[in-house]
Formats: C-alpha cells, structure tokens, sequence
C-alpha cells in the first residue's frame, strides 16, 4: 500500500514541476495562465503580460529599417499579429484547457510524464536570452522571439504525452498477451481493458484537440508568411544582411517547433499502426469467438483514430502537412526567381 501512495506522490511531483515550470516560464515572457493565487494577483499577472507584449512591440518597430524599407515593415507586422494573437489567446483562455487536460490524464492513468528534453530546452533557451542581451538592440526582440517559441511548446508538449501515453497503454497490452500461460478470457478482458482505457485517452484529448488544431494552423500560417517575407526580402534586395539572417533563424526554429506536435502525432499513429498489424496476425490464430470480436472492434477503433484527426478539411495532422509546407516554400521561391530574373 504504500508503494502505491509513494509512486502517486511521485507521480504528481513530476507532473507538477513540469507543467508549472512550463506555465511559469511562459508567464515570464508575457504570456498568461490562470494562476492559484488570489484576484487581485491575477489581474496584476495580465496587466504584466499586456505591458511586456506592448514594450517589446514598440522596440520591434523602433528602428529606420522598419519605418524605411517595406519587406522588414511587413515582417515586423506579422510577427506582432502572431505576438498579439498568442497573448491575447492566452489571456482570454488562461490555459484552463490544457491544466484540465493533464489533470484528467494524471487522474486516469498515474503516470510520470517527467521529461528531460522539456528541461534541456528551456535551459538552453535562458542560455541564448544571457547572450543576446548583451548584444545591442536586440534584448527586446529576442523576447518577443521566445514568447513565441513558448506557445509552441505547450503544443508540442501535449501530444508528446497523448504519445506518451498511447506507448504506454500499447507496451502493456502486448506483453500480456506475450504471456503463454494466458487463456482466452484473460486476454479478451485485457484487450478490453485497453479498449476503455484508449477510449479513455482520446476523449481527453479530444477536450482540447480544437485549441491545438486552432494554435497550429494559426502558427503555420505565421511562419509561412513570415518565411515568404524574409525570401522575397533576400531576392529583392540581394544581399544576406544580418537581419535577414536573424529573420531565417527565427522562423526555422518556430517551424520547428510548430511542426513538432505534427511530427509527434505521426510517431503515435505508426505505433498505433504496427499495434494494429500485431491485432491482426492475433486475429488470425485465436479462434475464441469473444476475443476474435474484441481483437476486431479494436482493429477499427484504431482505424478510426488514425484517420480523426484533420487540421483543416483535407489535410491530416501528420508528416503530409509537414511536406505540404515545405513545397509550399519550395513553390514559392521558384516563382520568385522566374520572375526576378
């Protein structure tokens, strides 16, 4: 017994730091959640996020290039609508969403969801911010440039347990059924255990798919703009200036990012897929009428999720919409040199 209670200390001490580490780094660089404090601190916490969106808004435009040269003001105009746009979504929903999201998944299935890359990717960001610091002029946008990079990773870090999660519930199934000793009802009521613990799993997520369908498809639109800017700016001009190259760093990191939830999405459907393939080569050799009907309605529940998840209309969450970005860019270039030269 107090094995168990010790592993659900555990349990929530690693949730808690690294949700509340998230959520607090975020809220350093402007952007809010709903704070366990009293009101009155939690109006003083938006009246800080607005104030730090508004500084570093003024500082990006607070230079000859932006006010002169039309490419660098439309650039700059579109990384303000994708500040502004984050800030005032997080102060509207106060990431109440996903705080019940990891609530709901640590309630149903107690497991550790402590992630070292999350920890090694804030430090390094705190490492980038001391050095641009101390360059000139350029504090304030480098804000604005991690307040971004933030918001993505709470995505990114959402699906990254969903895939957490779906891994885990897959493992233990098969090595159940790896177990030669095991009859035929054990088994069906193991799959269908997994059955109600998967379905378990994706209502969760389906409680906030829309809002990540809703940040990714806002964020991919920012990025590819601000990527189509930064490369009629290059050609244009025909010069590798400096800024520009701190507009390619800036935008390949955010598409990283944005396109990481993606990339997730797609390694849990090819687990899901090779779970799947392990389904039917099973379905073939029992021939238990309970468990060879559990072993079907499984098969198409999986079919059916590999298949939900869309961002918009016809195009999947998955490494299509990554490569559909990517030649969207590919395009673009290509038109621009025909008609430049």
């Amino acid at each position: 017994m107090w094995k168990q209670y010790a592993l659900k200390i555990k349990n929530k001490f690693n949730y808690s730091i690294d949700l509340k580490a998230i959520f607090f780094y975020r809220l350093i660089f402007g952007l809010y959640y709903k704070l366990d404090a009293p009101f009155i601190v939690c109006i003083f916490a938006r009246i800080y996020c607005v104030l730090i969106v508004s500084v570093c808004l003024y500082y990006l435009f607070d230079s000859f290039a932006v006010r002169t040269i039309m490419p660098v003001f439309i650039y700059y105009i579109i990384v303000s609508i994708d500040i502004g746009g984050n800030v005032l979504f997080s102060l509207y929903a106060g990431e109440v969403n996903t705080m019940n999201f990891f609530n709901k998944l640590l309630q149903q299935f107690k497991l550790s969801y402590n992630n070292v890359f999350i920890y090694l990717f804030l430090i390094a960001q705190l490492i980038i911010i001391c050095v641009s610091l101390k360059e000139n002029n350029t504090g304030f946008n480098f804000i604005s440039h991690i307040m971004l990079y933030n918001n993505r990773l709470t995505t990114f870090y959402i699906i990254e347990m969903f895939r957490k999660t779906t891994k885990y519930l897959t493992k233990t199934f098969i090595e159940y059924v790896k177990c030669e000793n095991m009859s035929d009802e054990e088994k069906t009521t193991h799959l269908k255990t997994f059955l109600k613990d998967y379905e378990i799993l994706v209502h969760i997520l389906d409680t906030i798919i829309v809002e990540i369908k809703f940040k990714i498809l806002f964020s991919l639109i920012s990025d590819v703009t601000k990527m189509i800017t930064a490369l009629y700016f290059t050609i244009s001009v025909n010069a590798w200036v400096s800024i520009v190259i701190s507009w390619y760093v800036q935008v390949f990191l955010h598409l990283c990012m944005t396109c990481a939830p993606i990339v997730s999405m797609e390694i849990t459907f090819n687990d899901l897929d090779e779970f799947k393939s392990i389904l039917v080569k099973e379905l073939l050799v029992y021939k238990d009428h309970n468990l060879r009907s559990t072993l079907f309605e499984t098969i198409k529940y999986i079919e059916l999720i590999t298949t939900k998840y869309y961002l918009w209309n016809q195009y999947p969450i998955n490494l299509k919409l990554v490569f559909g970005v990517f030649n969207l860019c590919v395009s673009y270039i290509i038109v621009v040199l025909q008609f430049s030269y």
